[in-house]
């Protein structure tokens, strides 16, 4: 499974920044949290991080261009423990509901 990494709003004043640099390339593997490429708004340094485990596998901007608040900046793939652990939660969430609907309608406690 795919998903986007975007620009995050850093600035209240000023929704466009420059993607200054890469911190990983194309085919590198990175754990969530990392920091994947660096964006300067009014002169300050922001880092952009992965919000999961997986593999770069497109870059849409490169380095030096001029980006906007949440606009796609790269496209990374999931890592499949990533898509495990959501599988899990998702399900679990989706069981728990379930059951309590089911309670409800059925007036149990």
């Amino acid at each position: 499974m795919r998903e986007k990494i975007k620009v995050p709003k850093v600035n209240d004043f000023c929704s466009v920044s420059k993607l200054q640099e890469w911190k990983v390339e194309l085919g590198d593997c990175f754990e969530s949290g990392d920091v994947v490429c660096v964006i300067n708004n009014l002169s300050e340094k922001h880092e952009i991080k992965a919000p999961k485990a997986g593999m770069l596998v497109e870059k849409t901007i490169y380095e030096n261009a001029i980006v906007e608040d949440s606009q796609v900046i790269g496209i990374f793939e999931i890592s499949p423990e990533e898509q495990e652990a959501d599988s899990e939660f998702l399900c679990s969430g989706l069981i728990s509901k379930f059951i309590s609907k089911l309670k409800e309608s059925k007036n149990i406690n």
